[in-house]
């Protein structure tokens, strides 16, 4: 017999671990291998597979250490990884290999943006215990998913923030805030978390799988900050810590996610003063319902001190408000003007009153609830009109969008400006922002601009947001509110192709939870041809940024009454879902889509979005190998384009019409191609569009054996597709670097280009065509 053990026995034992134990069903679908062949070697009905590849991915879908694999595959009669690296002839089997094989570190090239949490601006107070318990969950190898569940304004983001920063150090890949306040359905949880990440959609592949496969190897703690209304995505939740074992995911919500594996830490209000001892500045300091009423007081007021005077207030204060800590800012916010005991006062008058809500809350929300509402009506009446009405914006606003939104009919410009320009004409927008800010009720952030942002807590928003409804405003806000960002996306649209790319995509960013408001608006209330618009608007944006799965639905919705469309709207927006569905390698609908938006173009005669169209149809017949056809096209988009003037179309096209020569052979037809496409963008500032022609002229000139020419090319290419967070192009112009290498014979770098270059491939689900 045999010493050595069965694959049955070798497999069996490699999928227990101390942390969960894998099933057939859920190794089947992190390795992509049949769930019958894995129940059939644990069965033991197969002894010797005769495929390495399927053993291999099981191997790698389990994590193996290379003599782990090396005992698997010898369970199974087949030769070690280091033998089948040196047999494998394709490309493919190299990279079945490459998490053994790699010859390069893959942080030598950053397959993320870098960790986006910084410590919280506001210190957390009185929070000892709740602090040392989330650090020692946290830290614990076989722990997971911790959930701190409390009541709204009970503080968990700040603790969770906090603690997650102050851990940072423990988690090799880092710490990443993925903030779901704004997020209104859970099919937008898993899109959310790949764009914090950095993880771009790619054809072929579901997202989630995508997101699991980019954070497999990965050794790093995602915070995922108000969950709970969007619990039916717990299950991606789940996928995610299934296939990335060195994953830790640290989630807020007022509700437990119920997952196998969750933690739950609940976090209680803040320790109020002992009721029976005399209320003196020394009996109730250390109370941390007090220490954090002082702090926030002196941020208010420098002279605020507490005192045997004042004391008995102060704590009076803090009993009355449960210990919420949201509950206690807002009361301190009102010592810059009143003194503790008017404050207690006031307060006072406030929850007697309304602690009988009809709601029925629970206790503590109710608490909540009545500091709020006496929080508003201790506002004078315009701040109380801006106030409501801010509760429109989805994940925060500048101050130029409130003034066009939020500001009185009479106060609101009727121009509407440039999408960058400074708020000027009514400073008393920016006056009652102050007030507000000053009140607690909303708090400022910067934008990726470097420009003032604010947002509201969420407690807070949801509250403003049942106020304005009760005064009868809530739609008129609301369709100013999609109004206005239909207007931002269309003057946004076509600096999306020019010098101002960047910035116009980071400013989309800032907004894109407002966008999705808007459209869901606009859909929910069956205006088809303003949610065309919208959507076709972004299409680019979408494209540039990863989110397609998302596009493509927003513009399905939008789409369903299309026949009432008018033509140019209903041709846009098919060309929209067109593109982005090519860029998904759903090709048969790409075609179908496009030759729709084609068929009304020429009925209408719309020579610039033939141009455009035709350009689309032509990219679609390359990818489907038809070469002919492709030429055809791009040959009449050109002719159009030139007739037109339209320089950006045509280079656009010219490069386009290079890669076609190239594929049918004429070398010097697509080098000269490229290079007068390159020129075009060039002068038109366009980064993706010259970093495209640089990759394209490159490659041409590489395979013509201009070596000397074509490294440059490269190397500007890779810096501009790093600059816009295009990895597969930084992979592709790698490729064709270490492909210059081998010329060359320059073997160690050839290596490290190509597996540098092959492991990007793979974070990314983007195998080599």
């Amino acid at each position: 017999m045999s010493s050595t053990a069965s694959l049955a026995e070798t497999l069996r034992s490699m999928m227990r671990r101390p942390d969960l134990t894998l099933t057939p069903s859920n190794l089947s679908k992190l390795s992509r291998v049949s769930k019958a062949t894995i129940v059939n070697w644990l069965d033991g009905l197969v002894e010797h597979p005769r495929r390495w590849q399927d053993l291999v991915k099981v191997a790698d879908a389990l994590r193996l250490a290379e003599s782990d694999a090396d005992r698997l595959l010898a369970a199974a009669g087949h030769a070690s990884i280091a033998e089948l690296h040196t047999n494998a002839n394709s490309a493919a089997d190299q990279l079945l290999l490459l998490p053994w094989r790699a010859t390069i570190s893959p942080v030598a090239l950053p397959l993320a943006r870098a960790p986006n949490l910084l410590p919280p601006a506001t210190a957390l107070i009185g929070r000892a215990h709740e602090q040392a318990a989330l650090r020692d969950l946290l830290l614990r190898p076989t722990v997971r998913l911790v959930t701190l569940t409390g009541a709204g304004g009970s503080g968990k983001t700040l603790l969770a923030l906090t603690v997650a920063a102050a851990s940072a150090a423990a988690f090799a890949d880092g710490v990443w805030h993925v903030s779901l306040a704004a997020l209104t359905d859970p099919r937008l949880v898993v899109s959310s978390i790949a764009q914090v990440l950095g993880v771009g959609e790619l054809p072929g592949l579901a997202l989630t799988q995508q997101l699991a496969d980019a954070l497999r190897f990965r050794h790093m703690l995602l915070v995922l900050d108000n969950f709970e209304h969007l619990l039916e995505a717990a299950p991606p939740v789940a996928k995610l810590l299934i296939a990335a074992p060195q994953l830790k995911i640290l989630v807020t919500s007022r509700a437990v996610l119920h997952l196998h594996e969750e933690y739950e830490l609940p976090i209680l209000p803040l320790a109020l003063p002992d009721p029976h001892t005399p209320a003196t500045a020394a009996a109730i300091e250390r109370s941390p319902a007090v220490e954090l009423f002082v702090q926030r007081a002196t941020t208010r007021r420098a002279g605020f001190a507490l005192t045997d005077a004042n004391a008995q207030a102060v704590a009076a204060i803090c009993t009355r408000l449960d210990g919420l800590p949201l509950a206690i800012e807002l009361a301190a916010s009102y010592i810059a003007t009143q003194t503790p005991e008017q404050v207690l006062a006031q307060l006072a008058r406030g929850l007697d009153t309304l602690r009988g809500d009809p709601n029925q809350l629970p206790e503590r929300q109710q608490t909540l609830q009545a500091t709020l509402e006496w929080s508003y009506t201790l506002l004078d009446a315009a701040a109380r009109r801006l106030f409501i009405r801010l509760a429109i914006f989805m994940g925060g606003w500048t101050i130029a969008t409130a003034e066009d939104i939020c500001a009185d009919e009479h106060n609101r410009g009727h121009q509407f400006g440039h999408w960058l320009r400074l708020p000027h004409e009514h400073p008393s927008t920016l006056d009652t922002l102050m007030t507000l800010a000053d009140h607690s009720l909303i708090v400022r952030m910067e934008s990726g601009e470097g420009t003032s942002r604010y947002m509201m807590l969420e407690t807070i928003r949801v509250y403003a947001s049942a106020r304005l409804r009760m005064v009868g405003e809530f739609e008129t806000i609301k369709q100013r509110h999609t109004a206005y960002y239909l207007r931002l996306a269309e003057q946004i649209e076509p600096e999306l192709t020019g010098l101002g790319q960047v910035t116009a995509l980071t400013y989309l960013e800032d907004e894109h939870d407002n966008l999705r408001a808007a459209l869901q608006w606009a859909i929910d209330h069956q205006q088809a041809e303003l949610a065309c618009r919208l959507a076709a608007a972004l299409w680019r944006f979408w494209l540039i940024r990863g989110y397609l799965s998302e596009g493509r639905r927003w513009l399905a919705l939008a789409l369903v009454t299309r026949q009432a469309l008018p033509a140019p709207v209903e041709a846009k927006a098919l060309l929209a879902a067109g593109r982005l569905a090519r860029q998904q390698a759903d090709l048969g609908y790409a075609r179908a889509y496009l030759e729709a938006a084609l068929a009304l173009e020429r009925e209408r005669g719309d020579q610039h979005s033939m141009g455009f169209v035709l350009g689309s149809l032509g990219v679609v017949a390359y990818d489907q190998g038809d070469f002919a056809r492709a030429h055809l096209l791009h040959a009449e988009s050109l002719a159009i384009r030139r007739a037109l003037g339209d320089t950006w179309g045509i280079a656009a096209t010219l490069t386009n019409l290079g890669e076609v020569a190239r594929q049918e052979g004429r070398e010097a037809d697509a080098q000269a191609l490229h290079e007068q496409s390159l020129d075009l963008f060039r002068a038109q500032q366009d980064a993706s569009g010259t970093a495209m022609a640089l990759l394209n002229l490159g490659q041409i000139v590489r395979q013509r054996g201009d070596y000397q020419r074509a490294i440059p090319l490269l190397h500007e290419s890779l810096r501009l597709w790093q600059q816009l967070g295009e990895r597969v192009n930084v992979a592709e112009c790698l490729e064709a670097l270490a492909a210059i290498a081998v010329a060359q014979d320059q073997p160690v770098r050839a290596a490290q280009l190509g597996g540098t270059a092959a492991t990007l491939r793979v974070s990314v689900g983007a195998p080599l065509a």
